[in-house]
């Protein structure tokens, strides 16, 4: 679990401040069996929107200070179809059983879901990350992730993880002290309606996630486009 340090004001429900008293989450190395950055079902922006989404998650992480990991990079951000399809395994190929089960149920899905697209409308403030809040563009969305999961169970994996109660882009994670918290409160308090980008996904991938200096990057264990 990431460990706590540190003081900053936030809410996860629904981004607003609540009082400097609050302690923030610190993301840390991940370990193995553990649930944090575990193997998961992504939904990757085209290149369109990924620029937009990294510069703002720069402009975040410069709020932060120095102790952060940037989500929002291009080479990482996504939104999370459904997290910790299983615990936390450093070692696996997609060749592996479970990860080609996985990736069954994501193709089923994808064939019988049209086109997703989502607009980020502004940045909230959690107790471990910024994020942007994703608008999903129709039913598209929420269609893909029903089909999934209907797609898991069908495949025998009942347990394989479950969907986030909303639609995000994290775009940069506390690793320690927060600069200024109240910088910080202020800078997302005022960028709570932005337009940061229109996003069409452009790929649904099943990932496992490495451990970097600077954060956690994606590894591609299947990988699909929408049609």
């Amino acid at each position: 679990m990431p460990s706590r340090r540190g003081l900053t004001a936030c809410s996860p429900r629904d981004g607003r401040p609540c009082g400097p008293a609050r302690t923030h989450r610190v993301e840390c190395r991940p370990a193995d069996g553990g649930s944090r950055w575990a193997m998961g079902a992504v939904l990757r922006p085209d290149s369109q929107a990924a620029l937009p989404i990294e510069q703002v998650a720069r402009a975040a992480a410069a709020v932060v200070g120095a102790n952060h990991w940037l989500a929002g990079a291009a080479r990482s951000s996504h939104l999370t179809l459904r997290r910790r399809l299983e615990p936390c395994r450093r070692q696996v190929l997609p060749a592996d059983p479970l990860v080609v089960r996985y990736a069954a149920a994501l193709r089923s899905a994808a064939e019988a879901t049209g086109p997703v697209r989502f607009t980020l409308t502004g940045l909230i403030l959690t107790p471990i990350s910024v994020m942007a809040a994703a608008v999903p563009a129709d039913a598209a969305a929420d269609d893909l992730a029903a089909a999934f999961g209907i797609a898991l169970h069908a495949g025998g994996c009942r347990d394989a993880g479950a969907m986030p109660g909303l639609w995000y882009v994290n775009l940069a994670y506390f690793t320690g002290p927060v600069r200024d918290a109240e910088e910080l409160i202020g800078w997302v308090e005022a960028r709570r309606v932005m337009h940061v980008a229109d996003v069409r996904v452009a790929g649904l991938q099943i990932v496992r996630w490495q451990y970097t200096a600077t954060g956690m990057v994606p590894i591609v264990l299947a990988f699909f486009r929408q049609r």
